[in-house]
């Protein structure tokens, strides 16, 4: 049988709507059923399911397709093993479809087929292993992770000092090992002498170990298998193959630091939880997560609070709701069960779980001394460490904040704005630009100081009154420059008028140094995103208006001329229907001489009414 007569089967024997009801609530209307969608944040019964056809639809976020393909989605595992769920729930007998696990083969080579061999292979080794080793048995019973359920679930092992040995008798070669991660480049077992975790994959295939010293004659409490072909920590989030059903049946997840603070939630009797073992959660590990409540619960040492707020940071541009457990005890999580029962640990994660927002704001703010003392330099870096890990938070978080903002520190402060390109992935490499580039290379990045720019070019007229007490806080918030401004508060009076030329003058020159360096930042961006980029930062009617003023301040002329070089580089790129790479960039090249030459405004009205 071939896999799309599998599936043919499949969607004859199975109501699209029953399967889809166990996993979501589905109401009736018209011809079709509607629910919530479970692969976006929904809140209006997007997704659509017509029995007749056996297909779905969100109309929200696009996610569309039948049986085997919700099951996939929404499992988050392969297409094969979906397949098999659905042929099991049809009632298929077994022998229609166990040509799947040649087909599953088909999907990897034979290098990676090998490496899951050998590792399966090892896990029941070290298995083994544990229960001749009374030293791995004494520990486990201390530690409270004896039974065999436990053991079992986790993969739980010992490795003794003759695992290379047992392998090789077995008939594998070193370089099988070494390819796998069980031995060093010195031929040397990774993992000696002690106790063993097994690392599974989100489809429950043991990628890697973990290895827990016994003895406390390590510096390393833990050591892991080296990554290989089917290992890499950016994509595995420990214990997830077994919390993952009951992650997006409760739409919740804890996260934890280690491995025994896993078996100490699933002691306590919580199953949605996983471990990040060390790193950094990648957009591979936020897409495992994707539509679940999230709550961090690490150590409550300075690596842990440096590390929640790092996962605070990265998950602040997501849709996920994060919340983080306040630790009182300086324990873990397994501590923490061992010493008060699963009763205190329990209450703990109910009673102190606090918004990751409120957790983030309040440890910064103590963190810079804002309750005892408001010193200006402490603001400052208050305001940018908060930009720097919430700029780009969607509009209601930072609403939020500003919000906190003004009722701590009694100031209107607002984020920079910041321009993320839709090309841009984290496994992407950095571009560099080139000028035979086949892409446009070009980066105008919209912070607030660039708005000030435009605000500056489109009403001359207010740069009057730029130096007031309000706008001094806008201008500190938005780091406009921290040298000017530095000069600015040690050497100048707000109030002193007979300095505001040399103010403006200041400033104005800050900014036109600015346009050359900020157009010449690169990234990779297509010709359309160029010229809407542009034109959100220079309009001719802007200058043009500037032009008909008869105000005649050295300030005004010398914004005009920044104006002028921006809007005869807008237009000229315009010329051609496609724009030219070399050309474009020798412009930009030219801008800062351009900037210096002074071109007369006669020339500059001629040069605007040729275009015109």
């Amino acid at each position: 049988m071939k896999i799309s007569e599998l599936k043919d089967l499949i969607n004859q024997k199975l109501n699209i709507v029953s399967v889809i009801s166990n996993f979501i609530s589905l109401s009736k209307k018209g011809n079709n059923y509607i629910g919530l969608c479970p692969f976006h944040e929904d809140k209006n019964a997007s997704l659509t399911t017509n029995e007749t056809k056996k297909i779905y639809k969100c109309f929200s976020c696009g996610e569309a397709g039948g049986i085997v393909e919700f099951i996939q989605k929404f499992k988050k595992i392969s297409f094969m093993e979906a397949l098999k769920i659905a042929a099991t729930m049809a009632n298929i007998d077994e022998s229609e479809f166990s040509f799947l696990n040649k087909e599953f083969k088909q999907n990897f080579t034979y290098d990676q087929i090998k490496i899951y061999d050998l590792l399966d292979f090892t896990n029941t080794f070290y298995k083994t292993n544990y229960l001749k080793s009374e030293l791995a048995r004494n520990y486990a019973k201390e530690r409270k992770i004896d039974s065999p359920q436990i053991r079992q679930r986790f993969d739980i092992g010992f490795a003794d000092n003759k695992t290379k040995e047992y392998l090789i008798e077995n008939d594998y070669q070193l370089n099988e090992l070494k390819n796998a991660g069980i031995i060093n480049e010195n031929f040397n077992s990774i993992i000696n002498n002690r106790l063993t975790f097994g690392i599974r994959n989100q489809d429950g295939k043991i990628v890697a170990f973990s290895g827990r010293d016994l003895t406390n004659n390590s510096s390393a409490k833990y050591v892991n298998s080296t990554e290989n072909l089917v290992f890499k920590k950016s994509s595995i989030l420990y214990n997830y193959h077994n919390a993952k059903d009951e992650i997006f049946n409760k739409k919740e997840v804890y996260i934890v630091e280690g491995f025994m603070d896993v078996i100490a939630f699933y002691k306590a009797g919580i199953e949605n939880v996983i471990a990040i073992m060390g790193v950094e959660l990648s957009s591979a590990h936020i897409n495992l997560l994707k539509g679940v409540k999230i709550n961090l619960f690490l150590d409550n040492d300075q690596a842990g609070k440096i590390a929640t707020y790092k996962l605070i940071k990265k998950l602040a541009n997501h849709n996920n709701v994060v919340s983080v457990i306040k630790n009182t005890y300086n324990k873990d999580a397994d501590e923490i069960l061992l010493s008060q029962g699963k009763e205190v640990l329990i209450k703990m994660l109910n009673e102190n779980k606090v918004s990751a927002i409120d957790f983030a704001f309040n440890s910064l703010f103590e963190d810079f001394n804002l309750n005892k003392q408001k010193d200006f330099n402490n603001i400052n870096e208050f305001c940018r460490k908060i930009d720097d890990t919430f700029g780009l938070a969607p509009p209601s978080i930072k609403n939020y904040l500003t919000s906190l903002i003004k009722e701590k520190l009694n100031f209107d402060y607002k984020f920079k704005a910041s321009f993320t390109p839709r090309s841009f992935s984290e496994n992407k490499p950095v571009y560099k630009p080139k000028i035979n580039e086949k892409n446009l290379l070009i980066k105008l990045k919209a912070e607030k100081r660039n708005e000030l720019l435009i605000m500056l070019l489109s009403n001359p007229d207010m740069v009057n009154y730029f130096f007031d007490d309000s706008l001094k806080w806008e201008l500190l918030t938005q780091g406009t420059s921290d040298d000017f401004y530095s000069h600015y508060e040690k050497n100048i009076s707000i109030k002193d008028k007979s300095k505001s030329d040399q103010i403006k003058a200041g400033i104005v020159n800050f900014l036109h140094k600015k346009i050359y360096s900020e157009l010449s930042k690169t990234y990779l961006v297509d010709e359309k995103q160029l010229l809407d980029l542009i034109k959100n930062y220079v309009d001719q009617n802007w200058d043009y208006w500037i032009l008909k003023d008869k105000e005649n301040i050295d300030t005004i002329n010398q914004i005009r001329r920044i104006t002028r070089l921006l809007t005869m580089s807008y237009l000229d790129i315009q010329k051609p229907k496609r724009l030219n790479t070399s050309v474009f960039i020798n412009k930009l090249q030219n801008i800062k001489s351009l900037a210096e030459a002074c071109e007369s405004d006669e020339k500059y009205i001629k040069y605007l009414k040729d275009k015109k």
